[in-house]
């Protein structure tokens, strides 16, 4: 750890002792406790002049040392550090996980890498890799180790905003193709309308028709919700949200967003998704960016390569021992030699203006994240580019994934003599609710804005708010605090457009976040199991 010119210094130092103390002269221990403070205080100043956190720990689990950085990162003194567990200085769950990586590293020696967050003493939540060196003893144990913590929080936001810089720039390029897969229901919605109505003006309507007239308008409605909820959650920014998922619901997800565009070049997309796809640790968001850049490489290429009617793009997910392999290929010519070298370098493009250069480099960097890798091959007349990810083992295995969550069914014996209040800043909206509910058996008052909803709600008492969470003034989760300072554990429904909102306050079991566009039968389920689980706490 020390140049070897120090540590001959000490062993002449030690010598000369031994010399001195065989012709009997001065105190041998002095000297040479003199000589290794000294070496001690350099050894200090070595570590306190490396400005990234170094710490050093035996294999009793306790510290031997640190430096400067270290110890401002944690807010404690050296002496409030040294001798003491990670589970004495850090909070408990975060000791728990550092003692976990230590006992590993204290079984296999060696050398230990991994991510992290930690909340630094000035409150700052931190990522962080961890670098850790075992060290042994004379006969080769592992008796501690040295660790490094490596701030990449700015590194990280920087790349985060550059994979969102992608993602919106990708978006940009498809503007026409979505404006086109939006058209479409918008079409058949006001021809279905406009049917209907015709039908309406016959003095004997024929129901049956009308109400097919109608279900084809909330078809497409849902259609379109499912379009446009997937692309703002694709195009706004996405955190550190690593968890065991299932990436054959992502790629099929991925694979009806460009269902349009590619076949609007005459592409065939083949899937071939296994049934039971095992979990991975991961971020599912950084897989879809994955996939459209490489589906759109892979666009590109067949295009270039091939007349309408010949192109092809191949997606699979396959098990590979403990990997789960995603491949992605094409028949668009494959990959020239000289590019194979540069192929993942940033700003490297073989598009020449067309291209950014970063598509495969933000994808490698995102695999890489994730613990696995990506390679690129020539196969037939084409090029096949094959994420390999480790494979997600529970702990348990015997415990099952968390189900989805029932959707609530209505409950007539609540919701009889039930007073709704119902409010939004969209009139339409508010008639429409309102007229639903009212055909089944509910008391409505209606405002459209929090103000009126105030005042309706001091002059009638109501058992359950149903209100937009966005209005002009007042919010609706303003509005439902000031109904409960009157009316404590009042049940509510928060309608929202916004998908960064995905539920209510875990600590809220009486309110229910709905996301926009709203069905009317399940607004109706919910108001039903909020008036259910009313009465029953209300109960003796």
């Amino acid at each position: 750890m020390f140049p070897i010119g120090r540590r001959m210094a000490v062993f002449r130092d030690g010598l000369h002792c031994l010399w001195q103390g065989l012709r009997g002269g001065p105190s041998c221990q002095e000297r040479f406790e003199a000589a290794l403070a000294r070496e001690l205080a350099f050894e200090q100043v070595l570590l306190d002049a490396i400005p990234i956190p170094v710490f050093t720990k035996g294999i009793d689990g306790r510290y031997r040392g640190c430096n400067k950085a270290f110890q401002a990162a944690l807010g404690l003194p050296r002496e409030r550090i040294v001798g003491r567990t990670v589970f004495e200085i850090v909070p408990a769950d975060k000791a728990a996980e550092f003692h976990a990586t230590d006992l590993d590293l204290y079984r296999t020696g060696g050398n230990q890498t991994y991510e992290t967050t930690m909340r630094y003493a000035d409150g700052s939540m931190r990522r962080l890799t961890v670098v850790k060196g075992a060290f042994t003893d004379a006969g080769g144990a592992v008796a501690g180790y040295i660790g490094t913590l490596i701030d990449t929080t700015e590194r990280r936001h920087a790349e985060e905003q550059l994979v969102r810089a992608a993602r919106l720039a990708t978006l940009g390029q498809t503007a026409s193709e979505v404006a086109h897969e939006l058209n479409q229901p918008l079409s058949i919605i006001r021809m279905a309308a406009e049917n209907g109505l015709g039908l309406l003006d016959h003095e004997q309507p024929d129901r049956a028709r009308l109400h097919r007239q109608l279900e084809i308008v909330s078809g497409q409605m849902a259609r379109m919700s499912e379009l446009v909820t997937h692309l703002r959650r694709f195009g706004r920014p996405q955190g550190d949200d690593r968890h065991p998922f299932r990436p054959a619901e992502t790629v099929l997800a991925m694979a009806r967003l460009m269902a349009t565009p590619l076949s609007l070049d005459d592409i065939v997309l083949a899937l071939d998704l296994p049934e039971d796809c095992p979990e991975i640790l991961g971020s599912p968001h950084q897989v879809e960016q994955i996939l459209l850049n490489l589906l759109g490489n892979a666009r590109d290429a067949v295009k270039a390569a091939h007349a309408p009617g010949e192109r092809r793009i191949a997606v699979s997910l396959a098990v590979d021992g403990d990997t789960l392999v995603l491949a992605i290929g094409d028949n668009g010519g494959g990959i020239a030699p000289e590019a194979r070298e540069a192929l993942f370098d940033p700003f490297f493009s073989t598009k020449g203006e067309d291209g950014t250069g970063l598509g495969l480099s933000i994808c490698a960097r995102l695999v890489s994240g994730m613990d696995g890798h990506i390679d690129a091959a020539n196969t037939g007349d084409g090029a096949r580019f094959a994420v390999t990810l480790p494979i997600y083992r529970r702990r348990d295995p015997a415990a099952p994934c968390a189900p989805a969550a029932p959707s609530p069914q209505p409950s007539a014996g609540a919701r009889r003599r039930a007073t709704v209040l119902v409010v939004d800043d969209e009139p339409l909206a508010v008639e429409c609710i309102s007229d639903y509910l009212e055909g089944r058996a509910y008391r409505v008052v209606s405002a459209t804005g929090a103000r009126e909803a105030l005042a309706l709600a001091a002059a009638t008492p109501v058992d359950v708010v149903v209100s937009d969470i966005r209005m002009p003034g007042m919010g609706g989760g303003q509005l439902v605090e000031e109904l409960r300072r009157r009316q404590p554990a009042l049940p509510a429904v928060l309608m929202t457009g916004n998908v960064d909102i995905v539920t209510a306050p875990p600590d809220d079991s009486a309110t229910v976040l709905v996301h926009k566009p709203v069905g009317l039968a399940a607004l109706e389920a919910h108001i039903g199991a909020l008036l259910d689980a009313a009465l029953e706490q209300a109960r003796p």
